[in-house]
């Protein structure tokens, strides 16, 4: 066992994995190499880690070696190591059903790497990660800009996941903060709400006011989430996506277009408009309808000898999309 010991602290990746995976299975008898062991924990390979987990729960299955140590990681300046303890703990949470209640505590932990490796930690939980949910409402508005993306981001992984009580919940808070002032803020709460899918439609609303938002970011995060809430399907709001077409705004004819785009070929009902948009004064409403044709494949093929006249256009974001088109067009017409 002295010499399995020795041998995970060596520079050699494949002498450290042999030791790590011989002394798996072993029992009562990895006692000798049981600092060994913790100290592999922290080693930079997650076969290395992995394994030097279950040697340790072998020996002791309460977890008094382990989950303390790990939780201890979570502090290491090196961030392949907090990251690899994050997910050790997260693959250890059906056999220990407290680890998200204590991981939650280190989501205010006083050092921010700390945060967001709890965090990290509890996104692979799954349900298991539903009493994290109150701690996560409180650092939406909390001081730490990572931290109230940390926890917008969490809430939209877990969501889907939870219990439907606490995912309703989670599904208030991101709502509340869809029209927040703040940059950051404003696109975590709309991006983590789409992953919500139909289960926020009734979000859909405000989805549609922020494609009329003055702030580019913002429209196209409303649009990809708008087009998860709504499952791909745009019938329901296909009026109120027409209507920014023909809005005075460039800026919210090309949000629009964009919006068509995240339906893919659902939207080639509307294909029309877009090829018409193709001709638009503004350079950016011109370009978001050759993006838009191009998400809609084989199914804008009519809009090819267009698309290919505007790479020619002289605005260079224009060309380049259309090129883009073109050659997403003719991709989706090949695999057909």
């Amino acid at each position: 066992m002295e010499a399995l010991a020795r041998r995970l602290g060596d520079r050699g990746l494949e002498m450290r994995r042999a030791a790590a995976r011989a002394l798996v299975g072993q029992g009562a008898a990895v006692a000798p190499a049981r600092e060994a062991l913790q100290a592999a924990l922290a080693d930079r390979d997650s076969g290395v880690r992995e394994d030097a987990t279950a040697a340790l729960l072998a020996l002791d299955p309460g977890g008094g070696l382990v989950v303390p140590e790990l939780l201890r990681l979570l502090a290491a300046e090196d961030p392949v190591v907090r990251f690899g303890a994050a997910y050790q703990l997260a693959r250890l949470v059906d056999r220990f059903p407290d680890l998200p209640a204590r991981l939650a505590t280190r989501l205010r932990d006083d050092d921010p790497k700390v945060r967001v490796a709890a965090a990290r930690a509890l996104g692979h939980m799954g349900p298991a990660a539903a009493r994290a949910v109150p701690v996560l409402r409180e650092l939406l508005d909390g001081p730490d800009v990572q931290m109230r993306s940390e926890a917008a981001d969490l809430l939209g992984r877990l969501g889907p996941e939870l219990p439907e009580s606490t995912a309703a919940e989670a599904l208030r808070a991101l709502s509340d903060r869809l029209q927040h002032p703040e940059l950051l803020t404003r696109l975590e709460a709309i991006r983590a709400l789409g992953r919500f899918g139909p289960a926020a439609r009734d979000q859909v609303p405000v989805l549609l006011h922020l494609l009329r938002h003055p702030e580019l970011q913002t429209r196209q995060s409303a649009a990809r989430a708008l087009a998860e809430v709504l499952a791909g399907d745009p019938q329901s709001v296909r009026a109120e996506l027409l209507a920014l077409l023909d809005d005075p705004h460039p800026e919210v004819r090309a949000s629009g277009a964009f919006a068509w785009g995240r339906f893919a070929e659902a939207a080639s009902p509307v294909l029309a408009p877009l090829v018409r948009m193709l001709e638009d004064p503004s350079p950016v409403a011109r370009g978001y309808a050759a993006l838009a044709l191009g998400e809609m494949g084989a199914k804008a093929a009519e809009a090819l000898p267009r698309l290919k006249a505007l790479q020619q256009d002289p605005d260079y974001r224009v060309n380049s999309y259309a090129r883009k088109a073109v050659g997403q067009i003719h991709k989706a017409r090949a695999r057909r």
